[in-house]
């Protein structure tokens, strides 16, 4: 059994934790460096713990390497764990730029051409209905902005109701290789100068052309602009908790936090949806991966 002053000690330190977690604030790096070096700490003295009070002697046996098999499992999460919590540390935040970018696009007279990408499959009506409204009500002039949706299900009732809403449409004769595969049939039949790819069910805010393409216009070195993308319906655990008025979901995190965080270390990624880029001249890239999910 713990002492009292055992456990009188991790009181004061979780109620210290939750008075710091309160007031700290959130996109501080000398805060978030000092939460992150508190929990490495505390994993520290897990550690030591568990090495010298509850592993074995090692004896050769089925038994011992049982234990340090099951050992080797956990220390490979906490690394994984404290790699991320470093990682952690910093956060990236372009708001300014973008302000600044999007004040420069409205004032420009000339502005570029912009395709905007839909692959589909097998969405529903209702649910591709949202995503190409969301589309066509871009804040862009409509002469420099084309919305086309890549139908690989070859459904007669999209290709009607994008010739209702004047949108392109795309089916290939072939499924293979994908979304890749879908985007490049497309990439080799339009001619914008900046390609926008959102899925099927995303939809896209007003204002994203003018937020994100003065970082490829104006910002040397930058050759895709992945924007952060929230769910606007529950995930799994939310649902099944009755939980989406008390925690955001999972998405929510990965994008405002662990993108933003991996971006301050230069290693952020393009997840496939809600990003732009600049069409290279002449196919330099040779399209899309096939690889591509």
């Amino acid at each position: 059994m713990p002492t009292a002053d055992a456990l009188g000690l991790c009181l004061l330190l979780a109620t210290g934790l939750v008075l710091f977690v309160a007031d700290a604030p959130p996109r501080s790096t000398p805060a978030r460096l000092l939460a992150v070096l508190l929990l490495l700490g505390l994993t520290a003295v897990y550690l030591a713990w568990r090495v010298g009070e509850t592993l074995p002697p090692w004896d050769g046996g089925a038994a011992s390497a049982w234990r340090y098999a099951f050992f080797g499992c956990e220390a490979t999460a906490i690394a994984y764990e404290a790699w991320t919590l470093c990682v952690l540390v910093r956060l990236s935040n372009h708001s300014d730029e973008a302000d600044e970018y999007e004040a420069r696009l409205r004032r420009a007279a000339d502005l570029p051409t912009v395709d905007v990408f839909v692959p589909t499959y097998n969405e529903k009506e209702e649910i591709l209905a949202g995503t190409i409204r969301a589309a066509l009500a871009l804040d862009y002039p409509t002469d420099r902005l084309r919305v086309w949706v890549l139908d690989d299900g070859k459904r007669d009732w999209l290709r009607e109701r994008c010739a209702a809403e004047g949108v392109g449409y795309f089916a290939r004769p072939t499924n293979e290789h994908g979304k890749g595969g879908n985007l490049n049939h497309a990439f080799g039949r339009t001619g914008g100068e900046f390609v926008l790819v959102i899925d099927a069910d995303f939809r896209l805010e007003p204002n994203f052309l003018y937020r994100t393409l003065g970082f490829l216009l104006y910002r040397e070195g930058v050759g895709l602009v992945q924007t952060p993308q929230h769910f606007y319906n529950p995930d799994p655990v939310q649902h099944n908790l009755g939980g989406s008025a008390a925690w955001t979901e999972e998405q929510h995190f990965f994008m405002t936090t662990g993108q933003a965080a991996r971006d301050a270390w230069g290693n952020a990624f393009c997840v496939g949806s809600g990003w732009v880029a600049r069409r290279p001249p002449g196919g330099e890239l040779g399209g899309f991966p096939h690889a591509s999910p």
